[in-house]
């Protein structure tokens, strides 16, 4: 069964900030590579949305992450929608970017 993806504005503003930060200290080519292999993972989850874990930060909610190259994809899955909620470098530090902004539910 086909899922329908729904990047939520926060998830569209950290792959921004992530664009910035990797055309300003790498180069174009290396975005575009690492945009392809987090879309790749992201368009996975219309047919698996069950393929990623529970963050460690979140380990008793319902949201789930996958891994993209060195980013993590934290999103949920309410009936047969995914939510994209959080796009991060997996070297930040997850629980100050939490901090800043929590994660809101969608789940009724």
């Amino acid at each position: 069964m086909i899922r329908k993806l729904v990047f939520l504005q926060s998830a569209v503003e950290d792959l921004h900030e992530i664009r910035r930060y990797v055309r300003k200290h790498f180069s174009q080519t290396i975005w575009l590579d690492a945009y392809a292999k987090i879309k790749r993972a992201i368009l996975n989850l219309e047919q698996f949305p069950q393929a990623g874990h529970p963050p460690p930060e979140l380990p008793a909610t319902h949201f789930l992450e996958v891994i993209a190259v060195k980013n993590r994809v934290i999103y949920e899955v309410v009936a047969d929608t995914v939510y994209i909620h959080i796009i991060c470098d997996s070297r930040q530090d997850f629980q100050t970017k939490l901090s800043r902004r929590p994660l809101r539910t969608l789940r009724p």
